[in-house]
């Protein structure tokens, strides 16, 4: 097993031992720096080779300078990987590991190198039965993807995984058959030939004890057939990759050059498909069906035959967009939410897939900010070295996404007010033209330690507000402005969402939703308190009067509530700027006791509404400690 990490240097004479091409890397001088993230396995080299994301290295050993483009100093580079004195492991440990002292594939503490490189894999293939159907806009993304895999094809891999996983589940049931066929050979004995023939065994009594019984009549027994051709491949799994299980030494299979015989000849294929038809119970079946699988793939002769398989992508970062998007999307509110509207020309999901070819990352439906109607969240994920942040043209690219949804529900209220009335999503209203407040973030996936699956750790990116929150305004003063968008960052375990792409229930991730929505409004609901907005609300007998006769003074500075509220957002420099501009002050009005009079209005600060509770919290349904979590791997997959 080889572990490679992406966008890193290796020397090329090592790369040229591990693939049977140069498409995985790009070569420079001396060294070939990799350019895909997956899988790849060598038939001939017979070699698992994984190429994990960039996320797995330190932030701080991620700068080259121009004089290290050619040349391979991988013995610099650190990973996120600790050794036993907590030191890191560079990458050069990494591609070596069976040079690691003790036993990489044995040994507890090096349980976490199984569990991550398994559930990368899955990962993988996850994202591939995800989006084997799916029609993608941008036609660029179509060759993201690189595989020489059918969507019905199993892997080297995938056949390690089913082996190990079946014989695991129906080790019992398998020993029990054998046993059974052993104590069948000792019925009817021939005992002239079992003495001529049989060296006994003498007790302690000087009895002779025979164990290799002659019969009289030879029956071959199919199920003990199928038996040998199991736990010769599944011997063969083991000794190829020093898989962590034994085999019961009663079994008889066969090893070495004649298993090497028998399964590139095709000879074990023809007598095993000789037998098809003798099994009738369901583990039978299932087992024949491995074993047809696993010799199909490698007779010589057969059109399956490959010499290499991979899964690989040259953009990883529309898998980490995907593994996001299930953990927090939830697609059935979107046909929901297309259904309520009933209209073709309007959905949800052509607004999430642009007719320029843009996607949208994440987009979901949750409680507003300011009053009870719902509200569309945006999110971004962002696949990037360790320690980077979104530039301006990503930041932009996420205002203009807002921007998008905004227009998406203006032209539904002009085009369709019967619908727009009804749908319980709120961006503007009709008295006050004001905008609401549009949910928008991008998220960072980190790894701050190798054996943590568990913790989320969304968070945000920094403790300093305008490093958290990036505002953008034509107005400053006008929060209810079209143009006065806000972006959150935060941080999450990049494990966390890996590990759940491919383990954690639906029940959990509804789970997960709650949380994660919840925080997200709480946070930029916390941002604002904290800003340089004071929130009022005003209670106004004659509403719709009184914001026809202030509009100019209103505009953008307030959001209709209700038949009687207002809500008002007064920036602490609005005298400040009003002035400048050479216009009538909000905060001045609102001090003026005349003008309250004439209006009847009673202020009082507004108070944000707490998100709805729910008495469930979110729990991980895998262990806490990634040595229980590769043990209970390990146990599955017998590794």
């Amino acid at each position: 097993m080889r572990i490679l990490i992406e966008g890193q240097s290796y020397l090329v004479e090592n790369l040229k031992d591990d693939f049977n091409d140069s498409s995985f890397y790009t070569i420079k001088g001396d060294s070939g720096v990799i350019n895909s993230v997956g899988y790849y396995y060598s038939v001939e080299k017979r070699k698992i080779v994984y190429m994990l994301p960039k996320v797995f290295m330190k932030s701080e050993d991620l700068s080259t300078s121009s004089s290290e483009d050619t040349k391979c100093q991988w013995e610099k580079k650190l990973t996120i990987f600790k050794k036993d004195d907590q030191t890191n492991l560079t990458i050069k440990d990494l591609y070596h590991l069976d040079k690691l002292e003790g036993s990489v594939k044995h040994e507890v503490k090096f349980e976490w190198i199984r569990y991550i490189t398994i559930t990368f894999y899955k990962s993988l293939i996850e994202f591939k039965s995800r989006n084997s159907n799916s029609t993608i806009l941008n036609t660029a993304r179509t060759n993201e993807l690189n595989s020489n895999i059918g969507d019905d094809e199993y892997t080297y891999l995938d056949l390690v995984l089913s082996f190990t996983n079946f014989y695991r589940k129906n080790n019992s049931f398998l020993l029990y058959n054998h046993v059974e066929h052993v104590a069948n050979q000792s019925k009817k004995p021939k005992w002239e030939k079992t003495i001529r023939k049989a060296t006994p065994f003498m007790d302690k009594n000087k009895s002779p004890v025979y164990f290799d019984i002659r019969n009289k009549k030879k029956i071959i027994n199919s199920e003990e057939e199928l038996l040998v051709y199991f736990f010769s491949i599944l011997n063969h799994f083991k000794e190829e990759n020093n898989l962590n299980f034994s085999i019961d030494k009663s079994y008889n299979f066969i090893k070495g050059t004649a298993f090497n015989n028998l399964q590139s000849s095709g000879i074990a294929l023809k007598k095993l498909r000789k037998i098809k038809y003798k099994y009738f119970s369901d583990r039978m079946k299932r087992m024949y069906k491995l074993c047809e699988l696993y010799f199909d793939s490698t007779d010589s002769g057969s059109i399956k035959k490959r010499n290499e398989e991979f899964l690989s992508f040259k953009n990883y970062n529309i898998v980490f967009e995907d593994m996001v998007d299930k953990l927090l999307t939830d697609e059935s509110n979107l046909n929901t939410y297309d259904a309520r509207l009933n209209n073709d020309e309007i959905t949800i999901k052509k607004l999430k897939n642009n007719d320029d070819g843009k996607i949208i990352d994440h987009l979901f439906e949750y409680e507003g900010l300011i009053d009870t109607s719902n509200i569309f969240y945006l999110g971004d994920s962002k696949y990037y070295k360790p320690g980077n942040t979104a530039d301006k043209l990503s930041i932009y690219k996420q205002f203009t996404y807002a921007k998008n949804i905004i227009q998406y529900n203006i032209n539904l209220f002009n085009n369709h007010p019967k619908i727009y009335e009804q749908n319980k999503l709120k961006y503007r209203d009709n008295i006050t033209e004001g905008y609401n407040v549009t949910p928008n973030f991008l998220l960072y996936g980190i790894i701050n330690n190798h054996d943590d699956f568990k913790s989320i750790s969304l968070d945000p990116i920094s403790d300093n507000l305008n490093d958290f929150i990036k505002y953008s305004y034509h107005w400053k003063d006008r929060l209810f402005d079209r143009d006065s968008l806000f972006i959150c960052q935060y941080t999450i375990n990049y494990l966390f969402v890996l590990n759940s792409y491919t383990e954690l229930s639906e029940s959990s991730r509804i789970e997960f939703r709650k949380k994660a929505k919840s925080k997200f409004r709480t946070q930029l609901i916390e941002f604002f308190e904290k800003s340089d907005f004071t929130f009022l609300e005003l209670e106004i007998p004659e509403l719709k009067k009184f914001v026809i006769e202030n509009f100019k003074v209103l505009n953008g500075k307030c959001f209709y509530l209700s038949e009687k509220l207002l809500l008002i957002a007064l920036h602490n420099k609005e005298k400040e700027i009003a002035r400048n501009n050479g216009v009538t002050s909000l905060s001045e009005l609102l001090e003026d006791y005349n003008f309250l009079y004439k209006y009847k209005v009673k202020k009082h600060l507004f108070k944000f509404s707490k998100p709805k509770e729910y008495k469930v919290p979110f729990s991980n349904p895998e262990s806490d400690n990634v040595t229980k979590l590769a043990a209970e791997r390990g146990k599955q997959y017998g590794i």
